[in-house]
């Protein structure tokens, strides 16, 4: 069940967010598992109707279930219900203040509202939990939060760590690579910008930041590498427009 829940609401974030199943292999059953299942399997093939009626029957046959409500609680953000999606992440966490995945998921939904010292409280629970196994989630999920508030420090610091737990993980090394950029390290961007390579395939956004940041130092065949790239993947896309404003030289 673990691994066909992470895989579909890791479809429904920006990141990726899973239920308490995904953080800590228990033993006990509920009789909503099959439904909570059910839902997730429904969403990740975004037959959202469906989905949300095997939830509904998974909070009807065991109310105390954690993961239902988390679940229905991304599923009712996703549909645009906010008031109910608050309403039952505050129930998940209420029945199991332990189940980081629903800290988790909460965090990253304050985060979207616009109430980012609330969302940090939830992450901190998902990654200060001695039985979490994917702290990195919650350490990569924190950053961003604060990344997108602009408080740049503390979103390298948890960058960090998530990175010390997964040193592969795509989004921490783009983050880092975006934030060394800004900060003027231009050799320690395109470290990270090549780890980042190592690992996932680059994008329109990724050839922008690979061509800046080799610019900055000096090196026009790395540029030009980039350029072709970008203009033969990515030819409509807005960085191009971007490249043609800030670099006419590269036309």
């Amino acid at each position: 069940m673990s691994r066909l829940l992470m895989l579909a609401l890791a479809c429904l974030v920006t990141v990726s967010c899973a239920t308490k199943k995904d953080y800590l292999d228990q033993s006990e059953k509920s009789p909503a598992d099959v439904y909570v299942q059910l839902g997730v399997g429904y969403m990740g093939m975004g037959n959202n109707e469906v989905a949300l009626d095997n939830l509904k029957k998974a909070i009807e046959v065991d109310s105390r279930s954690s993961d239902a409500h988390a679940v229905i609680a991304v599923l009712y953000d996703k549909l645009g219900e906010g008031v109910l999606a608050e309403r039952h992440f505050k129930k998940a966490i209420a029945i199991d203040s332990t189940n980081a995945g629903a800290q988790n998921n909460y965090g990253l939904f304050l985060c979207k509202a616009g109430k980012p010292d609330e969302a940090i409280n939830h992450f901190k629970v998902a990654y200060e939990d001695p039985l979490n196994a994917k702290k990195w989630l919650a350490f990569s999920n924190a950053g961003q939060c604060f990344l997108k508030n602009r408080r740049v420090d503390k979103a390298s610091e948890l960058f960090r760590k998530a990175l010390e737990i997964h040193p592969q993980l795509p989004i921490a090394l783009l983050s880092m690579a975006k934030i060394k950029f800004r900060k003027g390290n231009f050799l320690s961007s395109r470290a990270y910008l090549q780890r980042f390579r190592d690992v996932s395939l680059h994008t329109a956004e990724t050839l922008w930041l690979g061509i800046q940041v080799e610019h900055e130092l000096g090196q026009q065949d790395a540029v030009a590498s980039y350029v072709l790239t970008l203009r033969s993947k990515f030819p409509d896309s807005d960085e191009v427009n971007r490249l043609e404003e800030r670099y006419p030289q590269y036309r």
